[in-house]
């Protein structure tokens, strides 16, 4: 595999579609396949198939690819609730499963954290494990899981993310721009109709006239929004999936080591 700034457009999407889980076991096998010394190394990794070890890693993957079928869901619903024949969308549903997303996405970073912390044993308690403070550790330092992690955060489509999860978790924010002048825009119709303190109201008819404007821009955006955080998600799970296969290469050194 190169690089990962080197990644092509067309290689995200398998990456897409590949559970992480997929991408360790499929990089362990390559590897087996390849080593001088690959059968004795399976024989030894299969004595360890229950160890306290190899469970944790099972069980975090499981979680991570969990945590990324729900963020899947959530993307699907940018654009609207199916209902019937078509799709109810609101600012408010379009916000909510923002908001999900990004905290989603966070969660999905401290996932991939306790599993580098699990593969290396580096030994840090749940409170310690943060990416970033994982990635200092000196063992991770000379693999090549920081690089691939900082060539995906320097690519991806919607930077700030960290900025956004705490405007979301710790201020209520929207974490998009754009839907919230849409909805400071639907606020200002609403006054403009129902305001006591509005002078010259407008009508009902006026009101619903606007507000189906309105409704069509947002649609707009829902759609424009759904492509672009996609594409953002994709983007993520690509990094994942090669930052899993550089841990079972590790999971093999370390089974090789037991095995001298």
């Amino acid at each position: 595999m190169g690089s990962s700034s080197n990644v092509p457009d067309e290689n995200i999407a398998s990456f897409h579609r590949q559970s992480i889980a997929g991408a360790y076991f499929a990089k362990m096998t390559k590897a087996f396949e390849s080593d001088a010394d690959s059968k004795q190394i399976a024989v030894l990794f299969a004595q360890h198939l229950g160890s306290e070890y190899f469970l944790a890693i099972l069980q975090l993957l499981s979680e991570i690819d969990r945590l990324r079928h729900e963020m899947e869901s959530v993307l699907n619903e940018f654009t609207g609730r199916n209902i019937g024949f078509g799709k109810l969308l609101t600012i408010e549903h379009l916000v909510v499963a923002m908001k999900l997303y990004v905290l989603s996405w966070s969660t999905l970073r401290d996932l991939l954290a306790s599993l580098v912390n699990t593969v290396f044993d580096l030994g840090m308690a749940d409170w310690d494990v943060k990416l970033d403070r994982v990635l200092k550790h000196g063992h991770v330092q000379s693999s090549r899981i920081p690089q691939i992690i900082q060539s995906y955060d320097e690519m991806l489509l919607i930077k700030d993310w960290t900025r956004k999860r705490n405007d979301v978790a710790h201020r209520g924010r929207i974490p998009d721009d754009d839907v919230e002048q849409i909805l400071r825009e639907r606020n200002t119709i609403d006054a403009h109709c129902y305001s006591l303190l509005e002078q010259n109201p407008i009508s009902e008819e006026e009101h619903k006239r606007q507000i189906a404007v309105l409704q069509q821009k947002l649609r707009a955006v829902a759609e424009e929004k759904q492509c672009l955080w996609r594409r953002h998600y994709q983007q993520t799970i690509a990094m994942i999936s090669e930052v899993a296969g550089e841990l079972a290469l590790k999971t093999i050194d370390l089974y090789k080591k037991q095995a001298i």
